[in-house]
């Protein structure tokens, strides 16, 4: 490996666990906000939780890709083990908070008992697969937030410090893959530098910086399936029964 790669991978790594440390200190403020007998719960809260699952499956396959693949260098094994332990702290601290303590364990205990099986019955090809998968799920949110903001020209959709942190992450982590044949790895990380750029250019365009009768903008409505003119209803149309 090339000294080059190996900074993209540090680059990257240190980046990634940044950001992990930094979700973990924020569920560890609100999981000490619950003590509190006036904490309320509210819905923000308890849709976080969908979200943390789905870190879970997509760190989870990032862990079992990359170990099952028993590449020589130890630094994409190290920070996904890291940041799958952290995760699933996380995801023990929001039980915590909204008062689900008796699904802690058991959540946990889940979590180990289908990596084991994970381990023992799946093969790469089909692990690559599902991380492929949660890489998917992990972004329909985020496509869709990028979607209305394109129709609507609405910029607060789209945040710009956490694009070009993405951004910054992905294209680091793809220049290291790259020195491997961590193929899988490398198509998620290829969709997720794809989209960033993507939630970029749209920004500007949202802006005014980039011109909407440009050939970028015509690319981001197409691949993201924006209809750009909402089909037109007769007004008599009953609207209630």
């Amino acid at each position: 490996m090339s000294s080059i790669s190996y900074i993209f991978g540090i680059t990257a790594s240190i980046i990634r666990n940044i950001r992990s440390l930094a979700l973990f200190f924020d569920y560890y403020k609100i999981m000490k906000l619950s003590i509190n007998p006036n904490f309320e719960i509210d819905e923000k809260l308890l849709a976080s939780k969908n979200s943390i699952y789905k870190d879970i499956f997509y760190i989870s396959m990032c862990f079992l890709y990359i170990y099952i693949m028993d590449i020589a260098e130890i630094i994409l094994y190290y920070t996904s083990l890291a940041n799958l332990i952290i995760i699933i702290a996380v995801l023990n601290m929001l039980l915590f908070s909204i008062k689900r303590q008796n699904k802690m364990l058991l959540q946990t205990l889940l979590v180990f008992f289908l990596l084991q099986i994970s381990f023992k019955f799946l093969n790469i090809n089909i692990i690559g697969i599902l991380l492929i998968c949660s890489t998917l799920l992990k972004l329909i949110e985020p496509i869709k937030k990028f979607r209305i903001a394109l129709i609507h020209d609405n910029k607060s959709l789209i945040d710009l410090c956490l694009a070009g942190y993405e951004l910054v992450l992905y294209s680091s982590w793809l220049l290291y893959s790259l020195s491997y044949n961590i193929v899988y790895f490398t198509i998620a990380i290829l969709i997720r530098t794809f989209l960033q750029v993507c939630f970029i250019l749209g920004l500007l365009i949202i802006k005014g910086k980039i011109s909407k009768n440009t050939l970028i903008y015509s690319f981001l409505i197409k691949i993201f399936f924006i209809d750009v003119h909402p089909q037109k209803y007769d007004s008599n149309i009953l609207l209630y029964n």
